[in-house]
């Protein structure tokens, strides 16, 4: 709900202004990884048999090498590095990545977001 200009509205067919979008606040960069899920893929199938926590948090920095390569008018903003659930694993080997790899990357801070779904932790019942 947070991400995104726009809501669904359950059972219509249009869609609702989100006045609390992250959007508003900040530029936003969403990297699928490892390759293989969601929409990321590769064209190199030995890449696939070749995954784990250390190689998706390189590839991962590669790909931020590139892309502010790409888009050097971002070198310039302030970033943070963000992800939920398994990413806790990821965020902190991207990060020690771009410590140990690029300095000069202006990286603010790290954080993974982990959802509470189970209704015991939320209220102590």
């Amino acid at each position: 709900e947070e991400l995104g200009p726009f809501l669904t509205q359950k059972n219509k067919p249009e869609l609702k202004l989100n006045h609390f979008t992250w959007n508003k606040a900040a530029n936003l960069l969403f990297l699928e990884s490892p390759v293989g899920v969601g929409f990321s893929y590769t064209n190199t199938s030995t890449d696939i048999k070749e995954l784990g926590d250390t190689i998706t948090a390189q590839d991962s920095y590669k790909f931020l090498v590139n892309w502010f390569r790409r888009f050097p008018q971002f070198k310039s903003h302030k970033f943070y590095i963000a992800g939920e659930s398994y990413a806790g694993h990821y965020v902190p080997q991207l990060a020690e990545q771009i410590f140990d790899n690029n300095k000069k990357l202006k990286k603010r801070g790290s954080h993974k977001f982990q959802r509470i779904h189970d209704r015991e932790c939320i209220d102590g019942r």
